[in-house]
């Protein structure tokens, strides 16, 4: 919850806080698709480009792009 509260993501027109989070979660029935292929990652200490290799690499995907 402490991520959606960042300013950056109302400036993308994301839902920028906890309660708009939950609201939309209440509203909305996620569920997990358990699946032989999946891939469970946690990213509370990962940026989003290791989070975007980590799943490239599982995955086998090419990346295009490297700084």
């Amino acid at each position: 919850m402490t991520r959606v509260s960042a300013s950056e993501r109302a400036r993308k027109g994301k839902i920028a806080s906890p309660e708009g989070l939950k609201s939309y979660l209440d509203q909305n029935d996620f569920v997990a698709i358990p699946r032989d292929n999946c891939l469970s990652l946690s990213t509370e200490n990962t940026g989003p480009r290791e989070t975007a290799a980590a799943i490239a690499q599982n995955f086998q995907i090419p990346v295009l792009y490297e700084e």
